[in-house]
């Protein structure tokens, strides 16, 4: 995705995509005939896309996948296929860049507390502060597979400091809700605070 042949920006740089396309296989092959043997093949696809296109939607794609069979000693097989969606999003943005909407498998821009879920983010942007709602429901813990059991839903307003700082530091607070089954799961207040500096 990232390449061109002739050595210049590739068709996919200059439409806003980069990423890659990964195909691996992993081979154990056991001599001592007491063990046995492992082949799993995978693949995977990492996509980000910044206003493809010159429009205003932006794009992100991780997705992984690995088959294993494996054989013991006895002649036995076990297979296992896995498949998980990290991300799977699009997000709009309005011409001024202070309008965001983020529709799809997401991570929470602002809050580490709110890790991978799958709904939407609404988000008004400042220069030095911002606010963000949002809501959606949480995958299945083991194989990311897709779940209504638990939701959630939140808002939260971010500060920062001045652009172009050396020292960078920004501070967030959020009201957040889960609820597992109709019932509540948790409900509490997040604080974070980050400093980036040289």
């Amino acid at each position: 995705v990232t390449g061109a042949a002739n050595g210049g920006e590739s068709w996919a740089r200059r439409n806003g995509l980069r990423g890659r396309i990964g195909i691996r296989y992993l081979g154990v092959f056991d001599q001592s005939g007491f063990g046995g043997d492992v082949n799993e093949p995978s693949a995977d696809i990492r996509l980000d896309g910044t206003r493809i296109g010159g429009s205003a939607f932006d794009a992100q794609v991780d997705v992984r996948a690995r088959h294993t069979v494996q054989t013991v000693a006895d002649g036995r097989e076990f297979d296992d296929n896995q498949a998980r969606v990290y991300r799977l999003n699009s997000r709009w943005h309005s011409a001024s860049d202070r309008y965001q909407a983020t529709l799809g498998r997401q991570f929470s821009s602002a809050l580490a507390s709110i890790s991978t879920f799958d709904g939407v983010e609404a988000v008004y942007n400042q220069a030095r502060w911002g606010a963000g709602v949002f809501g959606g429901t949480q995958p299945e813990p083991v194989d990311y597979g897709f779940s209504t059991d638990i939701t959630e839903f939140g808002a939260y307003v971010r500060v920062r400091s001045p652009a172009g700082k050396t020292t960078r530091w920004e501070l967030v607070t959020a009201g957040i809700g889960s609820y597992q089954d109709g019932n509540i799961n948790r409900e509490y207040i997040a604080l974070l605070g980050r400093v980036m500096s040289p």
